[in-house]
């Protein structure tokens, strides 16, 4: 076994929001809770802000970076979840010189976001396992449509704003204070 090039060395949350959804209502005007145990995630609207930053100084051998997740299922289009959730984090990653700088980015880009995404989705069955319309894992995410590569593939006007390269107040912080 070997070590992976990239390296998470600091999970920062920046918000988190998991509120049961009220969809439907009962005769007495409360909500009635949508169960979450085996939820079929199939026309669900999730989505998913990534944005990847590089430690300033380091344009010539690019080895510290930020990716910020947002995770966000607010019910608005689609078939309705459980939850209503906006969870946002941000990971500091380092990764090792034997990586070919080309490489770099789109490896922290779609693997760091992928590890953030387990970290979300333990949050989240963490937090849900309190309520009572149940624990709610949150279903599996390709994030190789966000790696900077496949984005320079697709024209500008299909790449929402959200997703071109949307770093956070906090990662910029971080991101100086390296």
């Amino acid at each position: 076994m070997r070590p992976s090039p990239l390296q998470l060395q600091h999970v920062i949350y920046e918000k988190v929001s998991v509120l049961p959804h009220s969809g439907g209502r009962h005769s007495k005007g409360k909500s009635a809770p949508q169960q979450a145990v085996r939820f079929d995630f199939e026309g669900v609207g999730i989505r998913a802000n990534v944005g990847t930053a590089g430690r300033e100084g380091q344009q010539e051998d690019p080895r510290d970076f930020l990716v910020n997740l947002e995770i966000i299922v607010d019910n608005k289009e689609g078939k309705p979840a459980p939850y209503d959730i906006d969870v946002g984090v941000v990971g500091v990653f380092n990764v090792l010189p034997s990586l070919p700088k080309e490489r770099r980015e789109d490896l922290v880009t779609v693997n760091g976001a992928s590890i953030l995404y387990g970290v979300i989705r333990e949050l989240v069955l963490l937090l849900t396992s309190r309520f009572s319309a149940a624990p709610l894992t949150l279903p599996g995410m390709n994030f190789e449509d966000s790696a900077p590569s496949a984005q320079t593939q697709r024209s500008v006007k299909e790449t929402p704003p959200s997703q071109m390269g949307r770093t956070s107040k906090i990662a910029r912080k971080v991101s100086k204070q390296k």
